[in-house]
């Protein structure tokens, strides 16, 4: 797995850091109000699926509405959805306020991730904003309402519980990810050559499933 970085750059002076977090703070303020301006369109899906899954939550409550065989997507994203239902925001907002939480946890995760090679400088916040830019992931969460920023999370925390070396906290973040959604098996390639390696134990695999 990633080495420590072999050489290690002097302190910032309080100067430099006091600029970097100012350049932080814009960086994430002008990235929240990419979304917001984007928040008032209503997509394909959001006016077929989304929304109808909303209102049926509201009237049956979540307990009752999962009984039923009425939507496409794992129960683990309708009780994210059921919980959106008691945010005091419209409902289009609350739907796509949940899926842009995961945003920033992604760009987070991303930024824990390089830390490791990189455990000082400003690059790993370089990344974590190259991901919060990234249009795949406003156009998905902030434009069109859906989810995929939530199993992504979940990918991104078992790729770094890996890196760090914590197997099992490892196999409970990629279930949590399949949970969320089936695209989840793209990282299996991976899990697999870890588990063909020996760094991650074949009993590892009874905790996921």
């Amino acid at each position: 797995m990633w080495g420590e970085s072999k050489s290690v750059n002097p302190q910032q002076s309080p100067q430099a850091s006091e600029a970097t977090r100012m350049w932080l703070v814009t960086a994430v303020c002008l990235s929240l109000a990419l979304r917001l301006s984007l928040f008032d369109f209503q997509s394909g899906d959001y006016r077929s699926y989304l929304s109808s899954w909303y209102d049926r939550i509201v009237s049956n409550g979540l307990r009752s509405t999962l009984k039923s065989d009425f939507s496409t997507y794992p129960p683990l994203y309708m009780c994210f959805l059921a919980f959106s239902t008691v945010i005091p925001l419209p409902k289009l907002y609350a739907i796509k306020l949940i899926s842009i939480v995961f945003d920033y946890l992604c760009a987070w995760l991303v930024m824990k991730i390089l830390r490791i090679r990189y455990p000082v400088g400003v690059l790993p916040m370089f990344g974590g904003l190259v991901i919060l830019f990234s249009p795949t992931l406003w156009l998905n969460s902030a434009l069109w309402g859906q989810c995929d920023a939530m199993y992504t999370a979940g990918l991104l925390a078992t790729f770094y519980a890996l890196l760090r070396r914590r197997i099992y906290v490892a196999a409970y973040c990629l279930g949590i990810s399949f949970a969320l959604k089936p695209q989840a098996i793209f990282l299996m390639p991976f899990v697999g050559g870890m588990l063909l390696s020996g760094f991650i134990p074949v009993k590892w695999l009874a905790i996921r499933l």
